[in-house]
Order: structure tokens, then sequence, then C-alpha cells
């Protein structure tokens, strides 16, 4: 197996686990990831505003019981077994929000970043504070701003 097709697996395979969990909760119903089909994958996936390139994310669905019922989630699954590149995914990841936000993406009333693998152990409280989003967007400002 190609190295490439054995991280398409594992990504595939830790998309699934994330979907049964997911739903295992209760909390969400109507989970889909972007390789579902092609339907699906569009509705994952967005343009960057400059560059020509999109993005998508692995997974998205409706959320169940209030105060979230029939709000529509997007989420990014990181299967990996040790913090890796995680926090560099994550700044991207928090970029990708901030442009299906400002597109007023419909099925992005909220985002989830699943792994099973810390990362940023000290940073952990701030992880998604205004400060580093404002980080994340400005260090992909040439795919966000141009």
């Amino acid at each position: 197996m190609v190295v490439g097709e054995d991280a398409q697996l594992k990504g595939f395979s830790g998309a699934r686990r994330a979907k049964q969990w997911l739903e295992g909760t209760m909390r969400i119903f109507g989970a889909y990831a972007n390789t579902d089909s092609p339907s699906c994958g569009r509705r994952l996936t967005l343009a960057w505003p400059h560059g020509g390139r999109t993005f998508s994310f692995d997974l998205g669905g409706t959320m169940r019981g209030e105060p979230y019922q029939s709000d529509m989630f997007c989420a990014e699954v990181k299967n990996y077994s040790q913090p890796g590149d995680q926090g560099t995914r994550f700044d991207e990841f928090l970029a990708k929000c901030y442009v299906a936000a400002q597109a007023r993406h419909l099925l992005s009333d909220h985002f989830m970043w699943i792994t099973w693998s810390p990362f940023r152990a000290n940073f952990w409280s701030t992880l998604s504070s205004a400060d580093q989003v404002e980080a994340a967007v400005l260090q992909h400002r040439s795919c966000v701003f141009g």
C-alpha cells in the first residue's frame, strides 16, 4: 500500500469511528461523511475566498436535544495515536471555520474537532479563544484575504 493510500484509509476509518461515536451519544442524528456520496461531499466542501482552492470538513450532520435541537455541525476528524502535526492542522481548521462562518455556510452552526490524541495540552483551555482564532486566520491570510 502506498503511504498516501494508507493515510486516506486511516482518515476514512477515523471518520467512521467518529460518526459512530457521535451517533452513540444520542446528541447527533443524520451524521454523514464527505466520502459517503458526491452530495455529502458537496455539502461539506467550501472554497477558500482567495487562491482558487477548496477545502472540506470530514463530517456533518444534525444535532438533537436542547439547546441545539436541529442545529447543523461540521467536524474535522484526526485519527492520530500521537499529537503529530495536530497543532498546525488545528490552526488551519480554525481558519476554515472562520471562512465557513463568514460565508454563512448553512451547515455550520457548530464546529467540532475530533481526535483521539491530545495536543497542545499546555494551551488546552485557550485553543479556540478569540486570540487563537485571529492568529490562525492571519497565519492563513493568503487564502482568507488574498
